[in-house]
Order: C-alpha cells, then structure tokens, then sequence
C-alpha cells in the first residue's frame, strides 16, 4: 500500500509511499495513456493476500488503476499463465523492452531466454523486504529475489481496461496458427 512503485504506476503523491516521492507529474499512468485513455482504465480493488508458502503479510487491499500482479495472479489458468508457479511458462516470459535495459533491468543473455527479464509481482517474498518475482524462464520465485529497492527487475504493469469505451481498437485478430 506504501510501496514507491505502485506510486509511481498511478501517479499518487508523496504521502502515499514510504520514500515520500511525489509522481503526481512523472508516473507510468501519465506517460504512457493519454488523459482519454486514462479515464477507459477501471479501478480496481487490488487484493494483497499474504505470501502462502512463507506466511508472509501482503498489507491492506488498495484501489488502483494499474498495479502489479500477485503470485496467485500469475498462476491463473483464467488469465493464460500456467498453474504451476515452477513451471517456466511461456506466457510469463516476457522480453526486456530498451527502456528497461536502459534503466538497469536484468537481461538474460542464454540462447533459449535471451533478451528476457525477471518482473516485479505486489506479493511479498520470504521477508517482507522482498517481492515475490518472475524470471526469465517464466517461473515464479514466491521467496523472491533480492530486496524491493534492487534495480534489476522491472515492471509488467496489469490493468482493467473499460471496452465499451470508444477508446480503445483492436490490435489485429487472434489465430491458432
């Protein structure tokens, strides 16, 4: 609920993380969507259950606009991921775009999972000081893997888009092929 990287997806103020860093005018939400596009993008009630393997608090339950998955999340089936968190899932792969390795993001450099990076999820790790994440294979690391204020990992940022809204077009059509 006080973590600078939900701040900084939504754009909140400097009251609402633990770093006291004011996003109002630099956030993910802002740079990304214009202002029609962000009034198409639903807020949710994001649930933060505690991490089940190592007891580990997930906080209070906040409403955002965009946020992280939780461990639980990445391992829907409903949502296309497999259900098993270590199995190295293709549809939790996901390629480092320039900007993140521009900012440090990990980048594995193997043949089968290069250009891949390790992701950010909102539930907690081992110790409260980590966040569960994703690696570059696709599997989900619940005891996580470093300290939230690393710099490798990035962000894959989740949110509920309005469909009725005249905003949004598809991209193209979907095939089995």
């Amino acid at each position: 609920e006080k973590s600078t990287v939900r701040s900084w997806l939504n754009g909140y103020g400097s009251s609402a993380n633990k770093n006291k860093t004011d996003y109002g005018d630099d956030s993910f939400l802002g740079a990304a969507f214009t202002s029609e596009e962000q009034a198409a993008i639903k807020e949710k009630t994001v649930r933060n259950p505690k991490n089940a393997q190592y007891d580990v608090d997930g906080g209070n339950d906040t409403e955002d606009k965009v946020f992280l998955l939780s461990i639980e999340e990445a391992m829907n089936p409903a949502y296309g991921f497999a259900s098993d968190g270590d199995e190295n899932s293709k549809t939790r792969r996901t390629a480092n775009t320039a900007y993140a390795k521009s900012h440090g993001a990990y980048t594995d450099k193997s043949k089968e999972y290069a250009g891949n990076g390790w992701w950010w999820l909102r539930s907690p790790g081992n110790y409260a000081s980590y966040a569960a994440t994703v690696w570059y294979d696709g599997i989900v690391h619940q005891s996580g893997s470093g300290f939230v204020s690393t710099t490798h990992e990035s962000v894959r940022p989740a949110l509920r888009l309005d469909l009725h809204s005249n905003v949004w077009s598809y991209a193209g059509t979907v095939s089995s092929d």
